[in-house]
């Protein structure tokens, strides 16, 4: 997936920081469900710069997020 840079500058970033950024930027977006018996199921949604699935698996990401 392609993100866009906005055409205004975001509250919270500077002139200078926001026209430092790049007009694209390429993410991976992953999706899982967190269950737990007793409470509600969660989708949880990663983005991530680590586009690479052959080195970086989808389940890697997801355990890696998870000790977080």
């Amino acid at each position: 997936m392609t993100w866009h840079k906005p055409k205004v500058c975001p509250k919270g970033l500077s002139l200078d920081e926001f026209l430092a950024l790049p007009q694209t930027l390429t993410v991976r977006e992953i999706y899982y469900y967190i269950v737990i018996p007793g409470f509600r199921t969660q989708r949880v949604s990663l983005i991530t710069t680590l586009l690479d699935k052959a080195t970086y698996s989808t389940l890697e990401i997801v355990k890696l997020y998870g000790q977080r």
